[in-house]
């Protein structure tokens, strides 16, 4: 299973994550018409070790988690809902940063960073 499959695996059955977003989470872009909140994720992968049979790399993998919310408060609750999958996970949240509020959806969004270490 890739690291992609095993992060996205575990975001779904969070049942407090899911309890906020339900299935609402989508790789690169939000779908048009979408209902929020809602999150969106990409991953870049950066490989440390050459990939060949006498050797393991691992990778490290840095998940960029954008969610957008009509209140403030999911904002906040998806936040902590993210903390305690990584806390569970041994995963690492490099920064947040909160995006303005945006007229055009009427949504309030952060983005937050998740560094997984992982062997291929």
């Amino acid at each position: 299973m890739s690291t992609e499959s095993t992060y996205l695996q575990v975001l779904n059955s969070d049942s407090i994550l899911n309890g906020i977003i339900s299935d609402r989470k989508y790789p690169v872009k939000f779908p048009q018409n979408v209902v929020y909140p809602a999150l969106m994720y990409r991953v870049e992968a950066e490989l440390d070790g050459l990939l060949d049979v006498s050797n393991t790399p691992s990778g490290v993998f840095d998940f960029e988690n954008t969610f957008d919310c009509s209140s403030y408060s999911q904002v906040v609750a998806i936040t902590e809902a993210l903390k305690n999958i990584c806390s569970e996970n041994d995963w690492n949240i490099s920064h947040f940063i909160d995006n303005d509020y945006n007229e055009n959806t009427q949504t309030f969004s952060r983005t937050l960073n998740i560094i997984i270490n992982s062997n291929l």
